[in-house]
């Protein structure tokens, strides 16, 4: 009784040979030899597979990328903070000269005061030595001068200390001044507007007034 055979379904070169099997790969029945072949492709398929496993773990242990990252950010960070520290010693040099001048100013004008006041005082004190008896008022006289003093040096003293603490409660850098500035040109805009809103309002009802 004859066999029937299935010819090699190889379709790259004919091939005379029966088939062998179902080839997995390609689902075509096949010869032995071409069957072969064929399992030669899945295996370099399957060792492609592999490479690009183990080329993906060595990525996975690997911290060279992260390193790379880590290296380039934290150069920015401290070319930020470079930028910064100019900017802020910049600020703070000003602002210590504003302070130094606002005190050498103080201290100019306190000895200005005691100066006015020593020459009031000092000739009436020595006087005052040079008598046998000192009335009460010539001692009450010169309280009041000594009380002029403190009250001149003391106000002095206020108004140097208010500005300075103005001086150091206004700092700001740049962009916070800058910030600052639009939203006050923003709240000003903003209340323009809503005074244009009550005009068009009242326009409105004034219209309405002569329509009915």
């Amino acid at each position: 009784m004859a066999t029937n055979t299935i010819p090699c379904e190889h379709s790259d070169l004919p091939c005379h040979d029966s088939s062998y099997s179902k080839c997995p790969h390609c689902s075509l029945d096949l010869c032995l030899e071409h069957l072969n072949e064929h399992q030669q492709i899945v295996r370099y398929q399957f060792n492609e597979i592999v490479n690009r496993i183990n080329e993906q773990k060595a990525k996975l242990n690997s911290s060279e990328r992260v390193n790379d990252m880590r290296i380039r950010m934290l150069n920015k960070l401290d070319a930020w903070r470079a930028t910064k520290i100019e900017t802020i010693m910049t600020i703070y040099n000003t602002e210590r000269t504003h302070i130094e001048n606002v005190c050498e100013q103080c201290i100019t004008e306190q000895i200005k005061i005691q100066k006015n006041i020593f020459d009031d005082i000092l000739p009436i004190s020595n006087n005052l030595e040079k008598k046998k008896n000192i009335h009460p008022r010539d001692i009450h006289h010169v309280e009041q001068k000594l009380n002029e003093l403190n009250n001149l040096i003391s106000k002095i003293h206020d108004i140097t200390e208010s500005e300075l603490m103005n001086i150091v409660t206004n700092i700001k850098l740049p962009e916070i001044a800058e910030l600052e500035q639009r939203f006050n040109e923003l709240q000003h805009l903003q209340a323009m507007i809503n005074e244009k809103d009550k005009e068009i309002n009242n326009l409105r009802q004034n219209l309405r007034r002569f329509v009915i």
